[in-house]
């Protein structure tokens, strides 16, 4: 899952490394991404919601962290598009 990022960051940087001038709007992109993946509890909650689709409350179980912070970073990750949410009935999963 982690590698699907890794080359998506690529292909945008290698875009812009082939003499295709560099865009502004791709740096920002390039620039959030990796601010969005600089924490480590982001990473834990991708790879968490890799192989399957999850509720904040599975998350919080699993990584055994508060649910504010969860949902902090679902936000985050969600403004940089490395997550989609999934509403079924009352429930909101996570997946990638």
């Amino acid at each position: 899952m982690l590698t699907t990022y890794k080359y998506t960051f690529i292909s945008l940087l290698s875009t812009s490394l082939k003499g295709a001038p560099i865009l502004e709007a791709d740096t920002r992109a390039i620039a959030a991404i990796c601010k969005c993946l600089s924490d480590e509890n982001r990473l834990k909650i991708l790879q968490t919601i890799g192989l399957e689709k999850r509720s904040v409350s599975q998350i919080v179980e699993y990584l055994e962290l508060s649910q504010p912070l969860i949902s902090h970073h679902l936000k985050e990750l969600r403004r940089s598009h490395l997550v989609k949410v999934e509403r079924e009935g009352p429930f909101v999963y996570y997946y990638t």
